[in-house]
């Protein structure tokens, strides 16, 4: 049985170019939070407390069967394409200011790596995100945009990373705040794998498992809370030159 349920989002330019000398590059959110309020006079989802109760901990049962985004009209398929869904929303012009946050950055430093091109700002975006993976480390909807703090009985969550990992085959993991390294760093949690470590770097990780090594990166989270993201863009961007200078080296 699969420990991962959001299926992750990715185009052929993933593995067919990668995002900068051919690195394929997944990038790990924190979570995906359901937008229904329960205190709306416009809806009342019957399902919504267990949909995304903190204590059960999956929403699968309502894969196919989500009342509110039918009453809606979002994700017209399952809650497991939320990366797909998400990420073609916000292309498509969606205020999601996470994600904005994240691309104006790459899309700047992208185009100085690769030498700049005269695109517009829309064409930039999609450029980069045909060249990404993405998903959330939590495997279901949480009924508030906070991500909680990560226990024991989260271990669901790390384990549908190392499936996420066997899947997509990263060369690299940009990972959004500390909620998710935070975890790392439980003893319960290194026993998965080979080896999982912070470099000197607090920016970067290794992590080893099934015979393949990963490098993580970890910024702040774009959300950009207590303007921790705007404050520390320089030590993500000499993170990233670390990354790719080293791969371009090899």
């Amino acid at each position: 049985m699969k420990n991962r349920f959001f299926k992750p989002y990715k185009k052929d330019n993933y593995y067919n170019e990668g995002l900068i000398n051919g690195k394929k590059v997944l990038i790990l959110g924190a979570s995906f939070y359901c937008p229904y309020n329960e205190s709306s006079n416009d809806f009342n989802c019957p399902k919504w407390n267990e949909c995304t109760s903190m204590e059960i901990r999956d929403s699968s049962n309502f894969n196919e069967s989500c009342y509110y985004f039918k009453h809606k009209g979002y994700y017209k398929s399952k809650l497991e394409n939320a990366p797909e869904d998400e990420i073609t929303n916000y292309l498509e012009g969606c205020d999601y200011p996470s994600y904005d946050n994240f691309t104006q950055f790459m899309i700047e430093y992208v185009s100085n790596k690769i030498g700049r091109q005269k695109m517009k700002n829309e064409d930039w975006k999609m450029y980069i995100w045909e060249r990404l993976a993405f998903t959330n480390y939590v495997q279901y909807f949480l009924p508030t945009v906070s991500t909680p703090t990560q226990t024991k009985r989260d271990i669901r969550n790390f384990e549908a990373f190392l499936e996420i990992l066997d899947e997509l085959q990263p060369d690299v993991i940009i990972i959004w705040g500390t909620k998710i390294t935070d975890h790392f760093m439980k003893k319960y949690i290194q026993v998965f794998t080979d080896k999982l470590e912070k470099q000197d770097n607090p920016y970067l990780w290794n992590l080893s498992y099934h015979g393949k090594s990963y490098i993580l990166i970890n910024p702040y989270h774009p959300c950009n809370f207590h303007n921790q993201w705007q404050n520390n863009l320089e030590g993500f961007k000499q993170a990233l030159d670390t990354v790719f200078q080293k791969n371009q080296d090899m």
